[in-house]
């Protein structure tokens, strides 16, 4: 199992899965959700044995954070 970055080369698979985990949003939403476009946002990938993409992991730095002044 091998898991990385996300790269451009597998966006509509990442899409894919995200509109199947949450069937209420679009494509559009989930593209702009992927994590690609921001040094703070990183979705990381799990490579299937097969090719192609099995799961992902998506990850956001806050400047703040609950209960924190």
């Amino acid at each position: 199992m091998t898991i990385r970055p996300l790269r451009e080369s597998g966006a509509s698979e990442s899409v894919r899965m995200r509109v199947t985990f949450w069937p209420d949003s679009t494509e559009s939403e989930a593209m702009g959700r992927i994590g690609m476009s921001s040094s703070e946002d990183v979705t990381f990938v799990v490579e299937g044995d097969h090719g192609g993409l099995a799961g992902f992991a998506e990850v956001d730095l806050r400047k703040w954070a609950e209960g924190c002044r």
